[in-house]
């Protein structure tokens, strides 16, 4: 099946990079302790995401790995029951070729790409080299994420969304559950489910999929026009709104 995809990323212009580890899903399930409930960081807009560790070069290293299933709070998102596996290939393809653009790929709040699963044309999943803190979607819901903190995560997260717009890309889900952070409080994107533009091309025109509640203009997304306003959504609208939340409690 590996070398099915790889055929996939040939034929579409992507790269093949050599240092992409190839992983079966049971060396996920591995990495992830069984994908326990404990390891588990939260959903994205299609998938589930773990924390795990990973032997390499005699030493273990933390990881963050993602899965393309069909997470619990699916329905806030999507207007069908799940995604397909046509459409779980479809969006690790497109991953893989985002993570391994020669540009994209050096920006400092982008994740960066370990390896890959591709098994049997029904398990999907990536690896990524990250040691995180924890994502925004829960870092705003606690007392120790301090103002600083919170300034210095919007403005790497506002870098990255110009560089993306350097590239003629626009990201329609912007989401706190949607951004890891470091030890270090630097964000890292990681869902492109719904990233246009530039090497992607337009909307796919059998798209039945909403960007995250509050975000995507709805008008717009009808007459499936969508330009760079709608690309510099604020993340403190989320973020205060999560805090509006905790003192709430």
């Amino acid at each position: 099946m590996a070398k099915s995809l790889s055929s996939s990323r040939a034929s579409s212009g992507m790269g093949s990079p050599s240092d992409l580890v190839e992983y079966t899903y049971k060396t996920l399930d591995s990495i992830t302790g069984g994908f326990r409930p404990r390891n588990h960081m939260g959903s994205t807009q299609g998938g589930d995401l773990f924390r795990g560790k990973i032997l390499q070069d005699m030493e273990t290293r933390e990881v963050v790995v993602k899965i393309w299933e069909t997470p619990s709070d699916l329905r806030k998102y999507l207007r069908f029951s799940g995604p397909s596996p046509d459409l779980r290939q479809s969006r690790l393809k497109a991953e893989i070729k985002i993570l391994t653009d020669s540009v994209l790929c050096g920006h400092p709040n982008m994740v960066k790409l370990n390896g890959y699963c591709f098994e049997n044309g029904y398990y999907f999943g990536v690896v990524y080299d990250l040691e995180p803190l924890d994502t925004v979607h829960k870092l705003v819901l606690q007392d120790d994420f301090r103002w600083l903190a919170q300034i210095k995560v919007a403005l790497e997260f506002a870098c990255l969304v110009e560089c993306l717009h350097g590239e003629e890309l626009l990201l329609r889900n912007t989401d706190v559950a949607h951004l890891i952070v470091d030890q270090a409080f630097s964000p890292r994107l990681v869902d492109f489910s719904q990233l246009v533009g530039g090497i992607f091309g337009g909307i796919p025109s059998g798209e039945r999929e909403l960007g995250c509640p509050g975000y995507v203009d709805r008008t717009s997304y009808r007459i499936r026009y969508l330009d760079r306003q709608d690309g510099c959504f604020c993340i403190w609208y989320r973020t205060s709104g999560a805090n509006r939340q905790k003192k709430s409690v």
